[in-house]
């Protein structure tokens, strides 16, 4: 099982996994994988980046050697191996805070941050169903 996983992460490259598409990919229950992804991290073989797809929160998983850098443009979502990845944690985080730096004294009513997320959310979700995600 060991290598399995680990071939299946090493296919997707520069591209990443899902733990949960990894998971439904092998048929095996998320808990199991959970352990062997658990082993490999803190061997520093694999690398896992949180991230939000199909409705929960998930880990993009890359082999240490092809995982983004800090600060290195992420891989375009398309090309997430067998996932449906709106966001990472890190885009999120750094839409939200350019909002609220745009906004007059950097401050925003919650109604106004819950309207900007859900535009940010359609707009992600439009360009992901057209085939036409650019570096928003």
């Amino acid at each position: 099982m060991h290598k399995a996983v680990i071939s299946e992460i090493a296919k997707r490259k520069d591209k990443g996994i899902t733990q949960y598409a990894l998971g439904t990919l092998l048929n095996q229950d998320a808990k199991k994988i959970f352990h062997y992804l658990k082993k490999f991290e803190q061997e520093g073989i694999i690398v896992k980046r949180d991230a939000y797809a199909k409705g929960m929160n998930t880990n993009i998983l890359y082999l240490k050697r092809f995982a983004p850098r800090s600060g290195q443009i992420e891989p375009d979502k398309e090309d997430i191996g067998f996932s449906d990845v709106i966001c990472t944690y890190d885009e999120f985080r750094s839409k939200l805070l350019n909002e609220l730096n745009n906004a007059k004294n950097n401050m925003m009513s919650l109604s106004d941050i819950v309207d900007t997320l859900v535009g940010l959310l359609l707009l992600y979700l439009f360009l992901l169903t057209y085939g036409c995600l650019i570096g928003i």
